[in-house]
């Protein structure tokens, strides 16, 4: 009996570090997804920049200032670009982290503790170096789209990658909405 009893804690322990292993190269493939963004999104900022140097201020171009502003709304749309894709390899970074340092036996109470506790943190940061972010505020959102929206059988990094395209880091917007454009998932 002590035998069986000690073959199944054994066979629940192996599942169980499968699971985390697939957890975790779920969030690995989604980290490198973005890291391969960062190039492209690089790329737009080049694009962008040469084509606002390649503007000329001469007499006879009247129009300098309205292509000028246009080409700089350019710059910036790209630069916000870079600063989302930062803080989204930030994030998950760290989140990967936490996550690789707990047991995953329950995936919602797990993530919505190390959400908090990255929040918590968070905010612990920024007050003492002052470099004020919103990713307080974005974790603290997924944490309750995760408690509150997320199905049982859904891919935990796909519900992640789902609520960052939804909800920027810079600036993040609440479940509310993500709930209402949602499609069932059944698995």
């Amino acid at each position: 009996m002590k035998k069986l009893i000690v073959i199944a804690l054994i066979f629940q322990s192996s599942l169980s570090l499968a699971a985390d292993k697939n957890i975790m190269d779920q969030f690995q493939k989604l980290l490198r997804a973005e890291e391969g963004a960062r190039e492209k999104l690089d790329g737009k900022l080049i694009d962008a920049l040469k084509a606002m140097q390649s503007l000329t201020a001469t007499k006879r171009n009247k129009n300098l200032d309205v292509e000028l502003q246009a080409a700089e709304n350019k710059v910036e749309e790209a630069k916000n670009d870079m600063t989302e894709n930062h803080l989204r390899i930030d994030f998950l970074n760290t989140f990967t982290t936490a996550i690789e340092s707990t047991s995953l036996k329950d995936v919602k109470e797990a993530t919505s503790n190390i959400l908090l506790d990255l929040a918590h943190k968070q905010i612990l940061s920024s007050s003492e170096n002052g470099n004020d972010t919103n990713l307080w505020v974005f974790e603290i959102y997924l944490s309750i789209a995760i408690k509150g929206i997320m199905e049982p059988n859904e891919n935990l990094a796909d519900f992640v990658k789902k609520f960052m395209i939804y909800s920027s880091i810079r600036d993040p917007r609440t479940p509310t909405d993500f709930l209402k454009d949602r499609d069932y998932i059944s698995r």
